[in-house]
Order: structure tokens, then C-alpha cells, then sequence
């Protein structure tokens, strides 16, 4: 809990230039956004697929037999 919290030593001061810190986060964040909207534009693709098929699939006149 929180006894575990004061038993790890704290944070070293490692200077870390502003600008690296910044341009990581931008790219991470870019980086993230390019994989959600992969992730969208594929899965949306197989959805409109699939759906496209149903639809055809729906279409068809099935012979009742008389």
C-alpha cells in the first residue's frame, strides 16, 4: 500500500532537455493516433465487407418447393 510508497528511493534528477521530452511526446502521441486509425480504417473495411456479403446473401430468391 502506501508504506511500499516511501520504501523505493525517489527519482533521480537526470536532466532531460525540454525539447526531447517534448518532440517524444508528440511523436508517441502521433504514433498512437496512426494505430487507432489503422485499427478503424481495417476493422471498418471488414465490417462494410461483411455486410456488403449479407446483403447479397439477403437478395437471393430461395426456392420453396412447389
Amino acid at each position: 500500500g502506501l508504506g511500499t510508497l516511501f520504501a523505493f528511493p525517489g527519482s533521480p534528477a537526470v536532466g532531460v532537455p525540454a525539447d526531447a521530452l517534448r518532440d517524444f511526446r508528440v511523436l508517441s502521441l502521433s504514433a498512437t493516433a496512426v494505430l487507432w486509425a489503422g485499427l478503424g480504417l481495417g476493422f471498418g473495411a471488414l465490417g462494410l465487407r461483411s455486410a456488403r456479403t449479407r446483403t447479397a446473401r439477403a437478395g437471393t430468391a430461395v426456392p420453396t418447393g412447389d
